[in-house]
């Protein structure tokens, strides 16, 4: 005789595995709920992380625009000695060794008396001609 379920009141059993059911999906969600927070929060850092990279090199460039476009640069370049001075006997009161760093120091006598600071310092022998300069001044700036 096959077992009759009809006889017997089966629905606390019901009620029980389907609360055991709820109580397994409770703890899958809350587990899955705090990996998804996890994750998140991971999100959250590097999102911060690479906004304040970008933010830094963004005003890094933007100095260097600011810098390419707008900033003032000063060049200097000293005449030889014309025909008269050389006929006089005068020497050159600038010291050029130091013009390599773009300084340029003025002499009295052997005697240091002022220091200039330029971006680029063109000594006498260079070309006195304007596309010469120009185009030192170009390979300089790039």
């Amino acid at each position: 005789m096959p077992f009759d379920y009809t006889r017997y009141d089966c629905s606390g059993l019901n009620s029980l595995i389907i609360k055991q059911i709820m109580e397994m999906d409770h703890i899958k969600l809350s587990e899955e709920a705090r990996a998804y927070k996890k994750c998140l929060e991971d999100m959250n850092e590097m999102r911060f992380t690479i906004h304040s990279t970008w933010a830094k090199e963004r005003k890094e460039l933007y100095n260097k625009v600011l810098e390419l476009k707008g900033n003032i640069r000063v060049f200097c370049r000293c005449r030889p000695l014309n025909n008269d001075e050389v006929a006089a006997g005068a020497s050159m009161a600038i010291d050029f060794e130091s013009a390599k760093d773009g300084e340029l120091t003025v002499k009295s006598n052997g005697v240091t008396r002022k220091t200039f600071k330029f971006d680029a310092v063109f000594g006498p022998q260079a070309e006195q001609g304007m596309q010469t300069m120009i185009d030192e001044l170009f390979v300089w700036t790039v």
